[in-house]
């Protein structure tokens, strides 16, 4: 079945800036812990640990000085704002020391912060510290030090003798910007979207990951619910009625404005990477997808493949809501019980082209909340590719044939692994007029393993209006798959683009052979 159609003045960050400095007698003034940050949120078992006082409860508005250790049980987790703005979330079974914050409200160079990560791992996005001077900001471990070049970054440490998640040492995974992993025997850099090792084993460098480890990719950040002025505030009330108002008019029925409004709260986390201000409206800072656009895409996860498209075709049709790039960020299909937020889900591939003036981008989250028809789903992968000028059924009536064999992007090919790679050529044959038709479709797909994938239609030709996403055709492709040892069935789908010139097409594909699968999308034009 087709994937869619089945498809301040209130401030929570306070600077807790009291304290008394007791004189006895002559002696001199006893020393105080500078304050570093307050926290915001916290749940489950967590606690503050300061060097010369009892253990606190972590919890709302509660003041992290320099030298506190940040502990989180299983099922822990701590959020603190830092008085540089930064953003620090404690995943659970983490223990974190602010080991050095220094913050005197300017740039002045005397500026610093320095964490020592013992065990578990965290979510940062800097502040204020380390914007000039990048050496000012460290994430030190037992085995290494890591580095920023201004970032959104996750530091994990796993200690030696703790095998229940991966190999033990210092891994970093960055979203936004740059950092390094250094220990004694090198240096690794990292970029947006890639994940760095440095084992516990001394006399190995630091290296870049092919793959993110599995701990970290399933490893959601605990959340609380923003308000206005972006910090995270667990009850959220104001921001949830005035959203819930907001998306009246875009979203019938009240099961679609209560999914959407927790795609915004989820959403507003990443703000300070997106450039999303939450001070505007929520219209202002999301867009409703007009009439015209047209998604073909899919999720993948263990045993699971499903692909399809989306066409917006009037202003209560179908809804699509695009975020920073044009790129969708919930999705919801009246009636049909499926919706797709992206939540918190980094995207892992991206890109975009213009073809004779008509935009197409496309990209792949790692993750998100799939629900459909009451099934709620956990994909490992979201992929997409979008534009606003899909060809109506006028000018494909309009007599003409057209070739189209040039690949002019795609969703890098998702495999049954959950690996990310590869590449994809595509033939497409089109006859338009009374009765258009796809005559040829030819797609060829090496995947990350190496495995070269052929898929062909398995009828001499299909009608567009088939052909196109929602229109319940089934499995349209015969698939070969050299190295899999095994044939296969597959299904194809998509959309003319272009308006009346019908310069492109872009379509979704799944391929499948025995327990092999292959999917993504792909513009040709």
């Amino acid at each position: 079945m087709s994937l869619y159609k089945k498809f301040n003045k209130n401030k929570y960050l306070r600077l807790f800036l009291g304290g008394i400095v007791l004189l006895l007698g002559a002696a001199a003034p006893l020393a105080w812990a500078a304050p570093a940050g307050t926290i915001i949120f916290a749940v489950g078992d967590a606690q503050v640990i300061s060097a010369n006082a009892a253990p606190r409860a972590a919890e709302k508005n509660l003041v992290v000085n320099e030298g506190d250790t940040l502990v989180t049980g299983k099922t822990g987790a701590i959020h603190v704002r830092m008085n540089d703005t930064a953003f620090i979330s404690v995943r659970p079974d983490t223990r974190l020391v602010v080991q050095s914050f220094v913050w005197n409200g300017k740039e002045d160079g005397l500026e610093r912060a320095v964490f020592s990560l013992l065990r578990g791992g965290f979510r940062t996005i800097t502040g204020v510290i380390g914007r000039r001077t990048k050496e000012n900001y460290l994430v030190n471990t037992p085995t290494a030090t890591i580095g920023i070049r201004g970032t959104d970054h996750e530091p994990h440490y796993i200690d030696v003798g703790d095998t229940t998640q991966g190999e033990p040492g210092t891994y970093n995974k960055v979203n936004v910007g740059a950092t390094f992993i250094r220990n004694a025997a090198g240096t690794v850099e990292l970029g947006p979207n890639e994940a760095g090792f440095a084992p516990a084993a001394p006399g190995k460098p630091p290296v870049r990951l092919s793959t993110l480890p599995g701990f970290m990719r399933n490893a959601p950040v605990p959340l609380g619910r923003p308000d206005r002025a972006g910090a995270l505030d667990p009850d959220g009330e104001t921001l949830r009625r005035q959203a819930f108002a907001r998306v009246a008019d875009w979203v019938d029925g009240d099961q679609d404005r209560r999914l959407f409004v927790r795609a915004l709260l989820r959403y507003a986390t990443l703000a300070a990477n997106s450039g999303l201000d939450l001070s505007v409206p929520v219209k202002e800072a999301f867009s409703r997808a007009p009439v015209g656009t047209a998604v073909v895409g899919g999720f993948a996860g263990p045993g699971v493949q499903e692909n399809g498209g989306l066409l917006v075709t009037a202003a209560n049709s179908n809804l699509i809501l695009l975020g920073p790039g044009n790129n969708p960020l919930f999705i919801a299909v009246p009636d049909n019980g499926f919706r797709y937020s992206r939540d918190l889900a980094p995207l892992i591939d991206s890109g975009q082209t213009s073809i004779n003036g008509t935009g197409v981008n496309w990209g792949i989250y790692a993750g998100g909340s799939v629900f459909d028809n009451g099934v709620t789903r956990m994909p490992r992968h979201f992929y997409f590719m979008g534009t606003g000028n899909v060809t109506g059924v006028a000018d494909l009536a309009l007599p003409g044939e057209a070739a189209f064999n040039t690949v002019a992007g795609f969703t890098r090919p998702i495999n049954e692994a959950g690996q990310v790679g590869g590449d994809v050529r595509l033939q497409v044959n089109l006859v338009f007029g009374a009765n258009p038709r796809v005559t040829a479709y030819n797609l060829g797909v090496q995947d990350a393993l190496g495995r070269n994938w052929i898929a062909a239609l398995n009828t001499p030709s299909q009608s567009l209006a088939s052909f196109a996403p929602g229109s319940g055709g089934g499995n349209n492709l015969n698939v070969l798959c050299s190295q899999c040892g095994a044939t296969g069935t597959g299904k194809a789908t998509g959309y003319v683009i272009g308006g009346a010139n019908r310069d492109a097409l872009i379509s979704s594909y799944g391929l499948n052979a025995g327990a092999a699968s292959v999917t993504g999308a792909v513009v040709v034009k």
